[in-house]
């Protein structure tokens, strides 16, 4: 098989600053997001380095540099920059995996210390095979139609985390209820004192804000001895419910139902607050709901307090929260319901894992002339 240079089969310009406007006859003005597919479109009037569908851009500065995107039409920003591709020799959609398959070298020879940048020479110099162009054009059709899958199965997990919160709000939205302060159905932030006694020796799950996702899976990976944490980590127990209380993590929605700890005991990050239900009055699915609803989180972050850079959301809003409180028994039964959908939702998870495995293996084995 014809091995080439890359930068014998490209040609790099990077991206400029342009000013922005509302004008959508404009022509479209690509960011970083974009890549990710961001539905938020930007425009410009100005001119300045425009590509086509088939060129590639690749994200040239930043934390992201090394990430690749194509099929866009528009004028690049500064951080970006696009490759024009030599189609006698390359078919676009076969290089642009290529460099896909790519990003981590790409990130490891990335330069700059403050703000890292794509080295220039290691692009240049990165070797890519080259079969015929209708062998390229085969693989990357495979490679679209696996990527196409687990797109799919994404979507399909994001559905589930939309149905659940939809839910929520139909349950519980018109209740009629008094409403009381949040404290009254819960503990916030449960004293560590009970736990003075308890045999040092055992192990207790340890959960810092890393291990939390944005959807509230949990890593439980991660395990101390109760001697080493119990004093300057945030506790917590089976059932109780993570709420992240410092920016940004709070606006992301980071937050979670504590299931499975390792002797029922926990300790994590000192970026949380803890919500544990008071028997009778909550449970941890609704609570964790509550916390979890783009409303509840609108109104924490305008209470947020301390410094631009590091907000947190005090506990004082949390205790003096008002809330319409439905009764325990309704909360049970949605309860059940998001039981039924978490368990459609591990399937979804299931057959997630196992398209991106497929993906990964597809990828790796395409450029080693193995498809």
């Amino acid at each position: 098989m014809i091995v080439e240079k890359l930068g014998k089969l490209i040609e790099l310009t990077k991206g400029k600053k342009h000013q922005e406007t509302n004008d959508p006859d404009s022509k479209r003005y690509i960011q970083i997001e974009d890549l990710n597919g961001n539905e938020n479109i930007k425009y410009t009037a100005e001119d300045g380095v425009y590509v086509q569908c088939d060129d590639i851009i690749i994200v040239w500065d930043g934390a992201n540099a090394g990430k690749v995107g194509i099929g866009l039409t528009g004028i690049i920003c500064s951080t970006l920059a696009r490759m024009v591709i030599d189609k006698k020799l390359t078919f676009p959609k076969y290089l642009f995996w290529f460099l896909h398959s790519k990003f981590e070298f790409i990130k490891s020879q990335r330069t700059g210390a403050t703000i890292p940048h794509v080295s220039n020479s290691s692009i240049q110099n990165l070797i890519i095979p080259l079969p015929p162009l209708p062998e390229q054009q085969r693989i990357a059709t495979i490679l679209d139609h696996a990527d196409t899958i687990r797109r799919k199965n994404r979507e399909i997990l994001e559905k589930y985390n939309q149905l659940a919160q939809s839910v929520f709000f139909n349950m519980f939205s018109n209740i009629s209820a008094n409403k009381c302060e949040l404290q009254e159905v819960c503990i916030i932030n449960p004293n560590k004192s009970e736990i003075k006694s308890t045999d040092k020796s055992i192990i207790a799950s340890f959960i810092p804000m890393a291990n939390i996702s944005e959807t509230g899976e949990v890593n439980l990976s991660e395990e101390r001895y109760l001697k080493d944490v119990w004093k300057g980590f945030t506790y917590f127990k089976e059932g109780d419910v993570l709420f992240a209380k410092i920016t940004p993590c709070m606006e992301n929605g980071k937050g979670a139902i504590m299931k499975n700890l390792q002797n029922e005991i926990g300790f994590g990050s000192t970026e949380f607050h803890v919500l544990r239900p008071i028997k009778d009055k909550s449970n941890s699915v609704w609570l964790y709901y509550l916390t979890s609803s783009q409303t509840f989180r609108k109104i924490a972050e305008k209470r947020m307090t301390g410094s631009a850079g590091q907000k947190r959301v005090p506990e004082k809003f949390l205790k003096e929260y008002k809330v319409n409180v439905p009764p325990y028994s309704l909360q049970n039964r949605f309860e059940v319901i998001i039981k039924t959908i978490e368990h459609q939702k591990l399937m979804a998870q299931t057959s997630l894992k196992k398209s991106e495995t497929l993906f990964q293996s597809l990828l790796q084995r395409a450029f080693k002339g193995e498809l």
